[in-house]
């Protein structure tokens, strides 16, 4: 698929991109300017940036600019994004609409807008998934960080313990979400911490989540807003929040689901199917 069929693609699919940003007056205007060769609908949401990113993005040209007076945290950020996207109206030649899908990249430089190609080609076989940008070894630029290693595998193995399934790089955010579904799910964080909350919901809800293999940058001198006690003791509490309310509820009440259409399968068949009665004519 070539940049112009993606970005007729994602119009057909309704999918707009999401950018939050916040202090990346290094990056910003290259990620916009990558990312708009791959998608015409870009929403870029200014999450209290102290630096030059909003004289940056007065510059360029055919996005929506959400601004936050204060930092809020990158989970606020996305979700004000979300809900530009739906209410803004985006237009096709024809007609216009409200988006359906949003495209997550963090502003940083670090994704590569290439692979939104891959998301448009998934999204096509498997519509209303969530699909998550799995970074893969072989495909990164530079070395992975010893810190994103660590938490990396800490939230993959709560995110199995929290809903029975296995997935490879839950904390990346590079990630296509179905808007729709998305908006039903009650999630209330609103820092780094509302990337697991999010997906393990979806989880929770029957929203299919599909893998997708990226590319990361990892430069030398590149800025992490993520605080190393801070965050991490935050996504450790909702960790421990979610998984009280997996053994709580939610596995019992999958259980409880699965024995009940088990039990209504075999009262069907011996009642109703298998019925050694005469039929009523």
């Amino acid at each position: 698929m070539t940049p112009f069929e993606c970005k007729q693609c994602l119009k057909r699919m309704h999918c707009v991109i999401i950018l939050p940003t916040y202090n990346n007056a290094g990056t910003i205007i290259d990620v916009v300017s990558n990312v708009q060769r791959y998608c015409d609908d870009v929403i870029v949401v200014n999450d209290g940036s102290t630096d030059e990113t909003a004289l940056l993005l007065g510059r360029c040209k055919n996005i929506a600019v959400v601004t936050h007076k204060e930092n809020s945290g990158k989970g606020a950020a996305i979700q004000s994004g979300f809900n530009a996207a739906l209410r803004c109206r985006f237009h096709t030649k024809h007609s216009g609409y409200h988006a359906r899908y949003a495209i997550t990249m963090d502003a940083d430089g670090q994704h590569h807008a290439e692979d939104i190609i891959s998301f448009a080609e998934e999204i096509k076989k498997y519509p209303d998934c969530l699909l998550i940008g799995r970074r893969v070894s072989e495909l990164t630029t530079g070395k992975i960080p010893l810190g994103n290693r660590i938490a990396n595998r800490f939230s993959d193995f709560w995110f199995a313990v929290a809903t029975g399934r296995r997935l490879r790089d839950t904390q990346s955010g590079f990630r296509l979400y179905p808007l729709q579904k998305i908006r039903m799910l009650c999630v209330s964080s609103r820092r780094y911490d509302f990337e697991i909350e999010v997906i393990v919901k979806s989880s929770w809800n029957r929203i299919q989540i599909r893998s997708v293999p990226v590319h990361v940058n990892y430069p030398s001198d590149r800025i992490s807003h993520f605080h190393p006690l801070k965050d991490f003791l935050r996504i450790t509490r909702l960790n421990t929040l979610l998984v009280l309310r997996a053994l709580l509820w939610e596995y019992p009440l999958s259980f409880f689901r699965c024995r009940t259409f088990s039990e209504n399968k075999s009262s069907i068949r011996q009642n109703v199917t298998h019925s050694a009665d005469s039929n009523i004519i």
